[in-house]
């Protein structure tokens, strides 16, 4: 074997998990294999205390085989026990278990946005003229949208309303969906496992939780000397016990979103709006996801009120 663990993406997912395990794990062979040579700032942040673990070699592709796994990139090729996929949306290990049957690949969104005049505000906008499927958002200048259908010219549209002349454009896919994340010698994590919250296209958190719970398993998996699905199923049960109902909920909530008109969006937000702000004017909402905050205030009479008036959103 040339390496006992290797792992695809020095993002965050990939750099917390090799992090964990360079600490866990002395002696063994450790290898992250990276394509950019300047990762985004938060992720080059994360991965300086694996800086000498990494590889800037581009992968081209992932075989799954019962002894072992094998990573081709463009310099090499390279047989390793055990194989972490943290590469993202487009994951390549992803798509090396979808081909043999083991899991499904997810629905993407297509992220798009550009900076404009910089300002002090935060505006999210939920109108199916800007974005059919999601939403789109004004942060701090920072214009964008996501959605599955057309990005380019509901972007276009959104920019014109809010007067912003783009100068250079940037996309970034967002993967939804509740997928199968192990198999015999290799794991999902981060974004190539979807785990990513549906209402907000966010998934640092999970990431760096799903990660621990990765090393972990792995590290157990090192002491017995196993590394069948039996025994890599633990990290999946992890996973799915802490976010995995809410990435669920998530998707069953996005499902009626996508089916609602702005009408009705108008009247949703005007039979919660008292609800919500109690909600964040209390002291105790320091979340990193106001959105589940806001729902959670919500009373459940109030939710039948609105689903039964609008019962097409069930069909």
């Amino acid at each position: 074997m040339d390496y006992d663990i290797a792992i695809i993406g020095a993002g965050v997912a990939g750099s917390q998990l090799g992090t964990l395990l360079s600490e866990r794990l002395k002696g063994k062979r450790i290898v992250i294999f990276e394509q950019l040579e300047k990762p985004i700032e938060f992720a080059r942040a994360m991965k300086r205390p694996v800086e000498d673990m990494i590889k800037y070699e581009r992968v081209l592709s992932v075989k799954l085989r019962s002894d072992c796994c094998l990573v081709t990139t463009e310099q090499d090729k390279y047989f390793v026990r055990l194989l972490a996929g943290c590469d993202g949306a487009n994951s390549l290990t992803r798509r090396a278990m979808v081909e043999k049957g083991i899991t499904k690949q997810p629905k993407l969104l297509h992220g798009a946005f550009t900076q404009g005049k910089e300002t002090r505000k935060i505006k999210v906008y939920l109108n199916k003229f800007y974005s059919p499927d999601f939403f789109a958002w004004n942060f701090f200048g920072e214009c964008g949208l996501a959605t599955a259908h057309r990005p380019r010219a509901h972007l276009d549209y959104f920019l014109k309303r809010q007067d912003v002349k783009p100068k250079r454009i940037f996309a970034s896919p967002i993967p939804l969906g509740l997928l199968k994340s192990f198999t015999d010698r290799c794991l999902l994590i981060g974004d190539a496992a979807a785990q990513v919250k549906p209402l907000t296209g966010g998934g640092i958190i999970y990431s760096l939780k799903a990660a621990t719970y990765a090393a972990n398993t792995i590290e157990k998996s090192f002491s017995l000397g196993r590394f069948d699905a039996a025994t890599l199923k633990a990290y999946e049960k992890a996973w799915r016990d802490d976010f995995g109902s809410e990435i669920k909920n998530g998707l069953r909530l996005r499902a009626i979103y996508r089916k609602m008109t702005n009408k009705q969006i108008n009247e949703l937000f005007e039979l919660f709006k008292d609800d919500v702000e109690k909600v964040f004017a209390k002291e105790a909402v320091k979340r990193y996801d106001y959105l589940s905050a806001a729902a959670s205030g919500i009373p459940k009479k109030k939710i039948t009120k609105f689903m039964l008036k609008n019962l097409n959103l069930l069909a």
